[in-house]
């Protein structure tokens, strides 16, 4: 009986590729979460967008209005009262209700989209969690094409981990993977 070589060399790279995978699994993690958190320069804006999920980025998009940086301000998402403008202290005239009710990022960056048109909008900051930041902005730039609209991103920095260390966290573990499953999701969505 003759021994093959061959049968070793997949079975072989397979073990140098975890190998490889374990020992580099550190600077591997913290790349994957660095990946994610992609925010812009800020400048004055028309519109200020807190997307839905939570409470912290409503609070943030307020913030950045108190700081003057839009004349409004838009709450969107599944979970969005009207009276969720009165409790955060702003006044009547800077809020736009979003009518439509939102439960995924589409949604959400195609009701903006119709906000933005119809107020002919020019320039809009969204408001979301920093590991949401890669994808909501690959999403409003979808929904937004053609429209002329400056977009830029800002994170609400309010999450119980950051993305050097999200591994730690049995909620940043499941938020991660959950954020680049919606990636594949949208990329495989976008090329069909």
């Amino acid at each position: 009986m003759r021994f093959n070589s061959r049968k070793l060399i997949i079975p072989g790279l397979l073990l140098l590729l975890f190998v490889a995978l374990y020992l580099y699994r550190l600077p591997l993690l913290t790349v994957m979460g660095e990946y994610l958190y992609s925010p812009t320069p800020l400048k004055k804006a028309d519109l200020i967008v807190a997307l839905g999920g939570s409470r912290w980025r409503q609070r943030e998009a307020v913030a950045l209005i108190k700081r003057e940086l839009a004349e409004y301000i838009a709450f969107v998402g599944g979970d969005v009262h009207e009276s969720d403008a009165d409790c955060l202290g702003l006044l009547r005239r800077q809020i736009i209700i979003v009518e439509t009710p939102a439960y995924t990022t589409m949604e959400e960056a195609l009701a903006v989209s119709r906000v933005v048109e119809e107020r002919g909008f020019k320039s809009v900051i969204i408001i979301t969690s920093w590991y949401h930041l890669r994808r909501a902005g690959l999403i409003f730039s979808k929904a937004l094409d053609g429209k002329g609209v400056e977009l830029m991103l800002h994170p609400s920095n309010h999450e119980p981990f950051d993305s050097k260390t999200w591994w730690h966290s049995y909620i940043g573990r499941k938020l991660i993977i959950m954020e680049y499953i919606g990636l594949g999701s949208f990329w495989v969505g976008y090329w069909l």
